[in-house]
């Protein structure tokens, strides 16, 4: 399984009723009202254990966390910051 399936996958088993699983990873989840504030905790949470990465408060804004394609692209960013270290 990818990152990416990874992310979606955690998105719609803890946030998601059944309507809404038609997501894909561009969805925009603070305007399809996925994304509030506690559910950005919850998985800022479950991606800083899972990739053993760590957030700055700067980055859990909805610009950073709007899609699982924007969620992955920081990812990324996030562990190869930790390689070149």
């Amino acid at each position: 399984m990818t990152r990416v399936d990874e992310i979606l996958q955690f998105v719609k088993e803890d946030f998601l009723f059944p309507h809404q699983m038609n997501i894909d990873i561009t969805t925009d989840l603070c305007k399809k009202e996925i994304l509030g504030k506690n559910e950005a905790l919850v998985l800022v949470s479950f991606l800083e254990e899972r990739y053993n990465i760590r957030f700055k408060d700067e980055e859990m804004l909805p610009e950073t966390l709007s899609s699982i394609e924007k969620i992955n692209s920081i990812i990324e960013k996030k562990i190869s910051e930790v390689k070149t270290k």
